[in-house]
């Protein structure tokens, strides 16, 4: 936005300025109705702007109206929980760099249990298998 100023295009700037506000404003908006959680909101804001930056389509999907307080989780260690899957998930796809990297959050509430699926369109772990 700057260098369109600089270059003599306000009107420019300003029509980025606000498409980049609407785009910002209709993520949250999402969120809030998916997630409810303000703190993983937040988190989930974050997340995606630094997936974007590195080239990376994070998604997120999810029941609407989950409310993550039924889970019994305290919210900081959710936010623990889930940054650490988000940001794994996104450092396995720029590493492996397949054509259109993408990482998908899947979040539903079932049981009173949370269930959180991480998927990303990387190689995989090569056959690898872990155990509890």
């Amino acid at each position: 936005m700057v260098t369109l100023i600089e270059l003599g295009e306000p009107e420019e700037a300003v029509a980025l300025a606000t498409a980049d506000a609407g785009r910002a404003q209709e993520l949250t908006d999402e969120l809030f109705t998916r997630v409810g959680d303000p703190m993983l909101v937040a988190l989930l804001l974050g997340k995606t702007s630094e997936a974007h930056e590195r080239g990376v389509d994070l998604r997120i999907e999810g029941s609407d109206g989950v409310d993550v307080g039924e889970v019994g989780l305290p919210g900081e260690d959710l936010v623990t929980i889930v940054g650490n899957l988000v940001d794994n998930a996104v450092d396995a796809v720029v590493e492996a760099a397949p054509p259109r990297p993408r990482v998908t959050l899947r979040s539903q509430l079932a049981d009173g249990m949370l269930e959180l699926h991480v998927t990303d369109n990387g190689p995989g772990l090569g056959g690898r298998a872990f155990s509890d």
